[in-house]
């Protein structure tokens, strides 16, 4: 049996060290190979960490941004290489996360291949269009199965048109636990940051876009402004220059986007981590947070929601200022911030790259 990952770009740290026990389970005579895209994409520009080794068969087809790749080209290579491999499965990243996405089902099942879709779009990640949605339900039925972060992306793809005997992979939301929580251990008890005076903060990292909300955050702060808590924002991005202005108040401390692997450094300062999203199909970064031990606020619209949300930490409505100050009162105010802690420590262990490699081998040798 020979699997075909095709993946969007190279970048994707969370993909790679799933991508590599994959490739610890895979034995002769089966064969596993990602055929990567692009190297990065320009959103995550200044994410990526230095002289990474990929310890997986991949083959990168442009060392470039994903958005400089023209997608006729990228169209015929991505096909070009189905066509040479001769996989038996291929394995498809979203509906279109890319050009050639569309096309490589198209093409596969040409070919008389298997295709299998991870996913982990849901209904309320981004406004839906009565055509986007007859293309997702026909490329749902040109698969043979599908791998799903967790339950808001199960039903999506069911209500698309998916049978549930079909959901090979459940939980596959995972990331890179053993070294976060490495970098994690090493910074708690080292001299960092001697600017964040506060004892306790709250956090977000990642890009500073729109849909990411952080203006409500930081409005939110601001006008709650209670003594011992700061926040602490991480990241980069086309509103940058907007939160740069509105968070020069005391106790927001505001830093560059940095590699992943440093993010540990800043989550060993933090006790809480906010993702108010008015969009997002996961929210990767709360299993990074919650590895380190962080207790969450998460807007209802994240798809990480209904999994990682569980007395450890409040549910939001995105856009609504009132109810993420009362999240933030009641994580300020709370007696017992350990027990938030160990819940986000039990809640993230089923979410496991090593339980995912598993069960995926496991599933495409069956399928």
């Amino acid at each position: 049996m020979k699997i075909l990952v095709i993946h969007n770009t190279l970048w994707a740290h969370y993909k790679s060290v799933l991508f590599e026990e994959i490739q610890k389970k895979t034995v002769a005579p089966h064969e596993f190979h990602v055929l990567q895209i692009a190297r990065s994409e320009l959103s995550r520009k200044g994410m990526e960490a230095p002289e990474v080794r990929y310890q997986y068969h991949y083959t990168l087809l442009f060392d470039n941004f994903i958005e400089h790749v023209p997608a006729v080209k990228e169209i015929a290579a991505v096909l070009r290489f189905i066509y040479q491999y001769q996989p038996d499965i291929i394995n498809v990243t979203g509906y279109a996360s890319s050009a050639s996405t569309l096309p490589a089902i198209l093409f596969g099942r040409l070919l008389g291949k298997k295709v299998v879709m991870s996913s982990e779009s849901t209904r309320k990640d981004k406004t839906r269009s009565f055509l986007k949605e007859i293309i997702k339900k026909i490329a749902v039925r040109l698969c043979s199965g599908f791998v799903v972060f967790g339950r808001s992306s199960e039903e999506y793809l069911i209500e698309l048109g998916a049978s549930p005997h079909q959901i090979l992979v459940r939980k596959a939301a995972v990331v890179d636990n053993e070294t976060l929580e490495q970098e994690y251990r090493n910074a708690l008890n080292a001299p960092l940051f001697p600017e964040i005076t506060t004892p306790r903060n709250f956090i977000y990292t990642g890009r500073m876009a729109p849909e990411k909300n952080i203006l409500l955050l930081v409005k939110a702060f601001r006008e709650l402004q209670t003594p011992g808590w700061g926040l602490i924002l991480v990241g980069n991005g086309p509103e940058l220059p907007l939160i740069r202005k509105e968070a020069h108040a005391p106790h927001i401390y505001l830093y560059d986007a940095v590699a992943w692997t440093e993010i540990p450094r800043f989550f060993s300062k933090a006790d809480c981590f906010i993702l108010p999203s008015r969009s997002e199909p996961w929210g990767l970064v709360i299993n990074e947070a919650m590895v380190c031990g962080l207790a969450v606020i998460v807007s209802e619209a994240c798809g990480c929601a209904p999994d990682l949300v569980n007395g450890n930490g409040y549910l939001i409505e995105p856009d609504d200022l009132d109810s993420l100050k009362k999240s933030m009162s009641a994580m300020m105010s709370d007696p017992e911030p350990e027990q938030k802690r160990q819940r986000s420590l039990e809640l993230i262990r089923s979410f496991s790259v090593h339980s995912v490699a598993s069960a995926y081998v496991e599933a495409l040798q069956k399928l």
